[in-house]
């Protein structure tokens, strides 16, 4: 999923939505704000750097929805931080941003 602006844009709005989705429910304005505001910077890093992780980040997704549906907020955070570390980690490797 890499060089294609559209794409690109398309996985940025399904992530930012499979990611609000997960805390909406939450009821807490202020932890919806700083979640909008943390999440907005970091896809701006992945429309800039024109790249996605796909297949990797899809199972990741998943697997978190699964987590999140069962409740199971302490695997869920677990595998939430590895999810947004290894997307920090695949744009940082594009060499876009030194």
């Amino acid at each position: 999923m890499s060089g294609n602006p559209s794409s690109v844009e398309q996985w940025v709005q399904f992530d930012w939505d499979f990611h609000h989705s997960t805390v909406a429910a939450c009821d807490m304005p202020a932890l919806m704000s700083t979640h909008w505001n943390v999440f907005d910077r970091y896809l701006r890093y992945h429309l800039l750097a024109l790249d996605f992780r796909g297949k990797p980040a899809a199972d990741e997704h998943r697997r978190l929805r699964d987590l999140v549906v069962a409740r199971e907020s302490d695997a869920a955070v677990d595998l939430l931080t590895s999810h947004v570390r290894a997307g920090m980690e695949h744009i940082l490797a594009s060499g876009k941003f030194g």
